[in-house]
C-alpha cells in the first residue's frame, strides 16, 4: 500500500503510542516519530500533513497545546488513556490499528476547495468568495471556517472550537468568542441565523457548515418566506 501520505505525518510519542510509526510506516504512511514537543515545532513544516500526539507524552502540557495550536491549523489526532477526558480529534488507547487507519485516511482526505452554494473555501490558498466575489475576512474568522471546512456535514463542538481554533484549554467554558466570531461570519455572508445557508447551529452543542445537499435543503421553500427577515442580532 502507498501514497496514502506523501506529505509527514509527526509523532510525539509517549506511553500511548510506542512502535506506531513502524506500524503505520508498514500501512504505507510516512511517519516522523518525536519524543520532546521541542522537537515537534522544530520539524513542523507548511507540508506536514497531520500530527499524532500522545497525550501522556513525558514534556507535554496544555501550555504546550495552545502552542501547537497557534502554529498549526492542520488536522491534529490526540491519543487518549482510558480515563481521560475526550477533547477534539481523540482516539483512547489501546486502539485498534485498523480503526486508527481508517482514521487518518479521514483526516487526510480534507479536499482543497470546499464549496455549499455560492460560498467556496480555498483551504490551499486560504482565501473565501461568496457569489464569485472575494469575501474579506478576520484572520479569526477565516481560521474558524476553515475548521469547520474540513469537517463539512459534522456538528462541531464549541469545546472543540475553542481548542482547536482559539487555542483555550481543556476546560474552558465560555462559548461568547465563538458565537461572536460566528455572528461576524453570518453578517458578512448575509445569512439569517433562524435558515442558514452555510453555518447551522446545533443548539447547546456546536455548529454545523452544511454540505452541498444540505444546503441545497436550505435554499429550498418559497422565497417569499425568506424576504423581509430582520438582520442577525
Amino acid at each position: 500500500m502507498s501514497g496514502i501520505s506523501p506529505s509527514p505525518i509527526l509523532i510525539l510519542e509517549g506511553p500511548l503510542t510506542g512502535g506506531l510509526a513502524a506500524r503505520l510506516t508498514a500501512e504505507g504512511f510516512s511517519p516522523l516519530p518525536l519524543r520532546r514537543f521541542s522537537s515537534l515545532l522544530t520539524h513542523l513544516e507548511p507540508s506536514t500533513s497531520l500530527i499524532i500526539l500522545d497525550v501522556m507524552a513525558p514534556d507535554f502540557s496544555w501550555h504546550h497545546w495552545q502552542a501547537l495550536t497557534n502554529a498549526y491549523r492542520g488536522p491534529i489526532l490526540l491519543i487518549t488513556p482510558s480515563f481521560g477526558e475526550a477533547h477534539g480529534e481523540t482516539l483512547t488507547a489501546p486502539f485498534d490499528l485498523s480503526h486508527l487507519v481508517r482514521r487518518l485516511r479521514r483526516l487526510l482526505q480534507h479536499p482543497p476547495l470546499v464549496r455549499v452554494g455560492g460560498l467556496l473555501i480555498d483551504l490551499d490558498a486560504r482565501s473565501v468568495s461568496l457569489d464569485g466575489q472575494p469575501l474579506p475576512l478576520s484572520q479569526r474568522e477565516y481560521d474558524l471556517l476553515a475548521y469547520l471546512a474540513r469537517r463539512q456535514g459534522e456538528v462541531v463542538s464549541y469545546r472543540e472550537l475553542l481548542e482547536r481554533v482559539w487555542g483555550y484549554p481543556p476546560g474552558f467554558q465560555n462559548h461568547d468568542p465563538v458565537r461572536t466570531c460566528v455572528k461576524r461570519l453570518r453578517r458578512k455572508l448575509g445569512e439569517d441565523p433562524r435558515r442558514p445557508h452555510y453555518l447551522e447551529t446545533v443548539r447547546g452543542v456546536g455548529y454545523r457548515l452544511r454540505s452541498p445537499a444540505q444546503g441545497a435543503e436550505a435554499t429550498a421553500g418559497p422565497p417569499s418566506r425568506r424576504e423581509g427577515l430582520p438582520p442577525d442580532r
